[in-house]
């Protein structure tokens, strides 16, 4: 998995695929190097989350995540932040107004997951995340 594409599946998994434009990538970028430093990764663990599957993302990487969530405004304590999510998705939605529907599936399904450990919460919202958009760009999500 490349940088962007890895930064579309974070972004995506707390708001929306749309935001990983170049300024949202720019934020994610500056905020992974900060999480970096406070989590002393080294750069071949960040460079192995990029191309990994995140099922296999060690305690580190599982924490990275959830401290550039956090650093955005959209998850805390383990959970997502429901209204600063869909405040940032609106604004896309008036450009790509396509994509709510998309959105709004992936929020409802992947929001409310919760484990004990926050870094495993975020991993596991990224895991949802990746799983709802294949099957919703396969089409076999159900709408409800």
């Amino acid at each position: 998995m490349n940088k962007f594409a890895f930064g579309t599946i974070l972004v995506l998994a707390f708001a929306s695929y749309a935001l990983a434009g170049e300024d949202c990538m720019k934020k994610i970028d500056a905020l992974k190097t900060k999480c970096q430093a406070d989590l002393k990764l080294s750069n071949d663990d960040v460079q192995a989350m990029f191309k990994g599957d995140p099922s296999t993302f060690t305690n580190g990487t599982q924490c990275l995540i959830s401290c550039i969530a956090e650093n955005m405004g959209v998850y805390k304590d383990g959970k997502v932040i429901e209204s600063a999510v869909l405040n940032i998705m609106s604004e896309h939605w008036k450009e790509k107004p396509e994509d709510k529907e998309r959105d709004l599936a992936i929020m409802k399904e992947c929001k409310d997951i919760s484990e004990k450990c926050p870094c495993m919460t975020a991993t596991k919202i990224l895991i949802c995340v990746k799983n709802v958009s294949a099957k919703f760009t396969s089409g076999k999500l159900q709408k409800s």
